[in-house]
């Protein structure tokens, strides 16, 4: 298991950027646009001014994963981005149930990716 989380952990990051939380706000709700296209619906909800839990569930409601996206704003205009990955689904394909056959691996990995990907080069 520990390959995946090793790559589930390299999504998360914080970055520092001149966009202000109005237009972080924005380019978030596009990335979830733009990971939708890898397979989960993403579900964003703002629970704070500067902060939005994400999920993502595939086409049976299924939750694949779950993420906090919060702004930072700082006095000089700049903002502190940090997105964390929470809880995410991990599967193994098995032979009689119980004999594993495949490495731990999690569905909405390339989904989570997009994401990351997207909002990191955006910022």
């Amino acid at each position: 298991m520990a390959a995946i989380d090793e790559k589930i952990a390299a999504l998360n990051f914080h970055v520092t950027t001149q966009r202000t939380p109005d237009q972080v706000a924005q380019l978030i709700a596009d990335a979830a646009e733009v990971s939708g296209s890898a397979g989960p619906k993403t579900t964003l909800t703002r629970v704070a001014a500067h902060q939005f839990n994400g999920v993502m569930k595939n086409f049976a409601r299924v939750q694949m994963a779950e993420f906090t996206v919060t702004l930072q704003p700082a006095s000089d205009g700049r903002t502190a981005v940090q997105l964390s990955i929470g809880d995410y689904l991990r599967t193994r394909d098995t032979l009689f149930y119980f004999i594993p056959i495949t490495p731990w691996g999690a569905p909405g990995y390339k989904a989570l990716a997009s994401f990351s990907d997207y909002l990191r080069n955006k910022l």
